[in-house]
């Protein structure tokens, strides 16, 4: 069922980076690259963002979309890196990675000094979206992200309880990113567009735990961006309640928060997508909602 609210489209806007390989979907390359060429000829295309790899398994991907889909078709793609060097290698754009357009990257840094390490070697074109830690170095190192010209990202969950981060670490995050004026990715556990318990793999009898939806993500950055409150942020991330979230003409309320069709198209400015294994639960799970009409 397609989804065609206004704010949906806005909010969902080639957002939703596949990332098929990874926990808990686990898919082998011909399966992903076989289920993101239906999710690209499908009616929900417009929510596709970029295809999630390993710099080092950019080769396979190539030589899959190929197999799969032809050389005529261009995939965007993020690449996740392990190493400043392993960035630089992405300048070299190799014939063999041909169709993929690697247009973003995503490494980690712990540090301000890996910051500008793994900044520094970001070739031209990329946009490079640096995992950092809700620690004591966080307000450090999203200064050096600003002054370095790069992007933010947040892991918002993963297949264990203790993968998720509190609502405050996550509301500190959004808040040290808009002050810094600086667009951050989030990833991780948003397969649902409601807060809510879920199973956390999609193993029989899998352990089940609180998840963050991904409307609780994006419209507390949009209020963040608005100047809100930590307080008022940390509401909006853990509501839960879907009965009080509706989709009014080109805006979305929820509760007491109104966003309006602005609000939303800039919380986009700022968030250019966030990554999920899955690509049909986060659609389908918003179209049980009601947005699809």
């Amino acid at each position: 069922m397609t989804i065609n609210r206004p704010a949906a489209r806005v909010l969902l806007g080639q957002a939703i980076d596949y990332a098929g390989l990874f926990p808990p979907a686990s898919l082998s390359m011909a399966d992903a690259v076989a289920a993101c060429t239906s999710y690209r000829r499908s009616a929900d295309a417009w929510a596709l963002g970029r295809f999630v790899v390993p710099a080092a398994r950019l080769g396979e991907l190539a030589a899959s979309v190929r197999e799969q889909s032809g050389a005529a078709e261009v995939w965007r793609v993020s690449a996740l890196v392990g190493s400043a060097a392993e960035l630089a290698s992405l300048g070299d754009m190799r014939p063999e990675w041909s169709p993929l357009l690697i247009d973003a990257a995503e490494g980690k840094a712990a540090s301000p000094d890996e910051v500008r390490v793994l900044a520094a070697q970001r070739p031209a074109g990329v946009a490079l979206f640096v995992e950092l830690v809700v620690g004591d170095a966080l307000e450090a190192c999203l200064s050096a992200v600003r002054d370095a010209g790069v992007a933010a990202k947040l892991r918002t969950g993963g297949v264990v309880p203790e993968a998720f981060p509190l609502a405050a670490e996550v509301a500190r995050f959004l808040r040290g990113c808009v002050a810094n004026q600086i667009p951050f990715k989030l990833t991780a556990g948003l397969h649902h567009p409601v807060r809510g318990e879920y199973p956390l793999t999609y193993a029989d009898g899998s352990a089940r735990g609180v998840m963050y939806g991904y409307l609780n993500m994006l419209l507390a950055s949009a209020h963040a961006l608005r100047g809100g409150s930590a307080s008022d942020l940390e509401e909006l991330l853990t509501a839960d309640r879907a009965v009080t979230l509706a989709f009014t003409g080109d805006g979305i309320s929820w509760g007491r928060f109104v966003f309006t069709a602005s609000d939303l198209q800039r919380v986009r400015s700022y968030v250019p997508g966030f990554g999920s294994c899955s690509f049909r639960e986060p659609l389908d799970d918003l179209a049980a909602l009601g947005v699809a009409a």
